[in-house]
């Protein structure tokens, strides 16, 4: 069995519920902790998006930010943030990647955002 392979296995995407409904990160992944899944924006909000990463995926290189497939960031320290600005309206599908120091990357469950006018 590959390292590369063992290390997926061993940092499947298991997540948990804080008492907020928020999706946490568990003792093996990584999440998008807000917005929540769902949340809803007007045309001209600027949306803050904070991952988080627990430590058994070692030290972290960086999280890279995607909309809709499409990576628009990255953040190289904690806390992961990033800010979207100027999405028109619809809907949008939010995920990171965590990157560690040996440069394995584990996905985050997608998080979706609508944006009304």
């Amino acid at each position: 069995m590959s390292a590369r392979l063992l290390w997926l296995i061993l940092i499947g995407a298991v997540f948990a519920c804080s008492e907020d409904n928020k999706v946490q990160p568990s003792q093996t992944g990584v999440a998008i902790v807000d917005p929540p899944d769902q949340s809803v924006f007007t045309e001209g909000s600027v949306i803050s998006i904070t991952a988080a990463a627990t430590e058994e995926l070692g030290v972290l290189r960086q999280m890279d930010f995607y909309v809709n497939g499409n990576k628009v960031g990255e953040d190289n320290a904690t806390p992961y943030n990033y800010q979207l600005t100027d999405l028109s309206a619809g809907e949008y599908i939010l995920s990171v990647v965590a990157v560690n120091e040996e440069g394995l990357e584990v996905n985050s469950v997608s998080v979706t955002v609508s944006i009304i006018e």
